[in-house]
């Protein structure tokens, strides 16, 4: 069942000029819900895959809105219901292809409650169709923040995207997400 709501909401400001925007500048947000996901996209085709783990079916417990130019995520019922983990996918336009190896940073603005856990992952696809990913956790300070996360990808990768973990209950208000690539 395919439910389409649009909200609009005030633009998202990204700070960083050379990355690539993965969800930001936007007044309106269209959610098409899905039995295993919830995909929300914004006028600009930047677009977000939201999903429940462990259970794939908790996605419809999953409260998605706007405020004060942020999108809003509330994994509060979820996590009530069983939810370990809520990813939220976030495509790069060099989603597909030949991806040099070199310094990859992934930037979110946020505000969660204090002591809400998020992770940050820079993820892709190698060559041999194995799953490449690089991981940290972070804990919120109850405030408006900026998270970052740079590795160093050291082998070619047919796919790339910057995965945003909600991982506890609450509500987290994401300002931006952004992602930017050096050649080494």
């Amino acid at each position: 069942m395919k439910a389409i709501i649009t909200i609009f909401f005030m633009s998202i400001i990204i700070s960083s000029s050379n990355a690539e925007e993965l969800f930001s500048n936007t007044t309106k947000i269209t959610q098409a819900m899905h039995t295993d996901d919830l995909q929300v996209i914004n006028e600009n085709n930047q677009e977000v895959s939201i999903k429940t783990e462990k259970d794939r079916s908790l996605i419809a417990n999953i409260k998605v809105s706007t405020d004060d130019g942020a999108l809003v995520v509330d994994t509060t019922e979820a996590f009530a219901k069983g939810a370990k983990n809520v990813p939220c996918y976030f495509k790069t336009k060099i989603s597909n292809g030949n991806i040099s190896t070199g310094d990859k940073e992934l930037s979110l603005t946020v505000i969660g409650s204090k002591n809400q856990k998020i992770q940050l992952l820079i993820s892709g696809m190698t060559a041999d169709k194995k799953h490449y990913w690089k991981r940290t956790n972070r804990i919120l300070n109850g405030e408006k923040q900026v998270l970052t996360f740079s590795v160093t990808i050291d082998q070619e990768l047919i796919s790339l995207q910057g995965r945003v973990d909600l991982a506890s209950s609450g509500i987290f208000k994401i300002y931006d997400v952004s992602f930017s690539s050096k050649k080494k």
